[in-house]
């Protein structure tokens, strides 16, 4: 009996080890319990977390809770598309521009009841907005809503997404590439390079100068000589829906979301995309969104999903370890009382 118990104890032990060993680690959903899944995903300057979800609810994430901005979780009417938090805190819906003002949300009235596309600072206290139908609106800091002309910008043409850089305003097109606007100029196409017609659905300042966008076949990059190249392997067939930059370790990593996953790839070494949603549940939903809090990246695929630990796989190791330990000692035991007989 007592070399019985040493070897399950063994065992046991080793089963123990072997799953401590093995990576508990994955994308876990992290909520909010929300009616809708979540659209729109924001981090202010102090990387405190927000999601709207399509069902008009806002949440904020602070200490691992969310905890819902209005009483009764639905803030506004219609769904979330974008939320620029800030003083004031803009949300953009499919029926207009709201202001957060505590736990009420405030239509802007000097704007008409756009589908907002996209919502993003102008870097000098202004803010840019861009709707379904591709016109842009600019506030700039202390000023009214001004529509910005589309002149060099094709007919019928939306604006997907804005970016501000190198002190020139950029928009990701669906179906014309990207265009850049610069003071007192038209609008004019950014870059050679890019297949015809494509869809630009994100758009990513890498360098001061460098430029990233995710489109319909994959990421591209922009060189010093203004031609697209396509950045890295392994996306040539995915939607990048959106891009961001985290800091793994001593690495800069680009982010690219998909409608399949989540893909990774090093800024020193932009070889290959490999997969980073190694998933303890599956992904409800297309990975819409991707951004950095706190120097972790959250998803948006349905609820929002942070990298996290699984506590089942703890408690399991914690089991195992200690009905081994168990065992063992009782071999122990049962062999020290034989002894003494």
């Amino acid at each position: 009996m007592r070399f019985l118990l040493l070897i399950l104890g063994g065992l046991t032990l080793g089963a123990a080890a072997h799953l401590a060993q093995v990576s508990d680690e994955g994308w876990l959903p992290l909520g909010p319990q929300a009616e809708g899944h979540v659209a729109a995903l924001a981090v202010n300057e102090r990387g405190r977390l927000y999601a709207g979800t399509q069902d008009g609810e806002l949440y904020t994430r602070t200490d691992d809770s969310w905890r819902a901005t209005a009483r009764e979780a639905r803030l506004v009417a219609h769904p979330i598309t974008a939320l620029l938090p800030g003083e004031p805190f803009f949300i953009g819906t499919t029926q207009g521009l709201y202001t957060l003002d505590g736990n009420q949300a405030a239509p802007v009235a000097a704007l008409p009841a756009l589908a907002v596309r996209e919502l993003i600072r102008d870097g000098a206290g202004g803010v840019l907005l861009a709707e379904v139908q591709g016109d842009i609106y600019h506030a700039a800091a202390g000023e009214a809503w001004r529509r910005v002309p589309r002149a060099g910008l094709p007919d019928g043409v939306p604006v997907y997404r804005l970016l501000v850089h190198g002190g020139r305003l950029h928009a990701g097109t669906v179906g014309a590439g990207v265009y850049t606007l610069g003071d007192d100029e038209p609008w004019t196409p950014l870059g050679t390079g890019l297949p015809e017609d494509t869809k630009v659905f994100a758009l990513w300042p890498l360098t001061e100068r460098g430029l990233v966008a995710g489109t319909d076949a994959g990421a591209w990059r922009l060189d010093e000589g203004g031609q697209w190249r396509r950045l890295g392997v392994g996306l040539d067939r995915q939607r990048v829906l959106d891009l961001t930059t985290y800091r793994e370790g001593n690495t800069d990593v680009l982010l690219a979301a998909s409608d399949e996953a989540l893909w990774r790839l090093p800024v020193d070494q932009p070889d290959a995309w490999w997969q980073a949603t190694d998933t303890l549940v599956p992904l409800a939903k297309p990975v819409a969104r991707v951004v950095v809090s706190d120097g972790e990246p959250y998803l948006a695929a349905g609820p929002v999903y942070g990298w996290a630990v699984s506590r089942s796989d703890r408690l399991g190791v914690a089991l195992l370890g200690g009905t081994g330990m168990v065992l063992i000692i009782l071999a122990l035991w049962l062999g020290g009382r034989q002894r003494r007989r």
